[in-house]
């Protein structure tokens, strides 16, 4: 009969047909020709583009650990960081730690000192992962570690602000609490730890004597605010105005003032829709119904921007 030549497509992609056929094959090789296997495929793949990204970032995770080359595993550090990042856009939050940790992995052990921008971006994004996740352990192990080495004040709030998430997440309301008013006199905006009824209602006075001066309009065109420090202590006081509503409500007017405050004087946050419909909330409880509805319905119309959607839900929920 005629003879027929097998036909091999060399870009075609080609895997074993069963898993154990690959973990046979996987375990007759050593540790060494593992990586040096992941390492090659992963350098073949880091050059396919994005649509192999995930792939290539696994390849290298492994493969990039036991080369001498800085350069080289800078580089893999940073498409696991590209993957990171794809990878928590999509939701895929365990994915994303995983990557995160990856590339933290490949800077090595000096990487505060020879890497310090990437290792703070890499060790920022796996906390964060972490408390998505919903490791605790995780999460303190990577704030402790770079609470050691980051120094910058909006840094150390974001930290804080992180942290105080995890402890909600871990019903450590009262915990919770005091990591956010020490972050805050951190970045010299102290609040009292535990406000009289007198406190309270000087603060609530304040607030409503500031916000006469100001229109609707004005408010409304007030700037973006572009302060990191003020943008995380902005962070940290809408968290603990929710806390506060059930663990310690003498500090809610308080919080109140504070975040008006810093909206008016440095401008505009993702919170703010809502920092405006949590005083519309005091107002009522003062008999003040017109004024609740003021700055719930104005709290409503900066939501209504596409800057401030994500605030719309908790802005209605406070203004209803």
């Amino acid at each position: 009969g005629r003879r027929i030549d097998p036909v091999i497509d060399r870009t075609a992609r080609y895997r074993f047909s069963h898993d154990r056929v690959a973990e046979v094959a996987r375990a007759r090789l050593s540790s060494e020709a593992r990586e040096a296997v992941h390492l090659r495929f992963g350098r073949w793949l880091g050059e396919c583009g994005e649509e192999r990204l995930f792939e290539a970032a696994r390849h290298l995770g492994v493969g990039g650990l036991g080369l001498a080359d800085v350069a080289e595993r800078t580089r893999f550090a940073e498409v696991e960081r590209r993957a990171a990042v794809a990878a928590r856009r999509q939701a895929s939050f365990p994915l994303a730690l995983e990557c995160f940790r990856a590339g933290l992995a490949l800077l090595g052990p000096r990487r505060w000192v020879d890497h310090f921008s990437a290792a703070r971006e890499l060790q920022l994004g796996a906390a964060e992962a972490a408390y998505l996740v919903a490791d605790a352990a995780a999460l303190s192990a990577l704030l402790d570690e770079a609470d050691a080495a980051l120094r910058d004040p909006a840094d150390r709030a974001h930290l804080s602000f992180l942290r105080l998430k995890g402890q909600m997440a871990q019903n450590r309301l009262q915990d919770a609490l005091e990591t956010g008013l020490r972050a805050l006199a951190a970045l010299g905006e102290p609040l009292p730890r535990r406000p009289g009824k007198a406190q309270a209602a000087a603060a609530l006075l304040r607030t409503k004597l500031a916000m006469r001066r100001w229109t609707d309009e004005r408010l409304l065109q007030l700037p973006p605010c572009d302060d990191r420090r003020t943008v995380e202590a902005q962070r940290i006081l809408s968290e603990l105005r929710n806390i506060s509503y059930v663990a310690r409500p003498e500090l809610f007017p308080a919080i109140i003032d504070k975040k008006l405050q810093l909206t008016v004087t440095c401008g505009l946050v993702p919170s703010s829709p809502a920092a405006f419909a949590s005083f519309g909330v005091l107002l009522v409880v003062t008999g003040d119904h017109l004024g609740s509805q003021r700055f719930g319905e104005l709290g409503l119309l900066l939501a209504d921007r596409v800057e401030f959607h994500e605030a719309r839900p908790e802005t209605q929920f406070l203004h209803l």
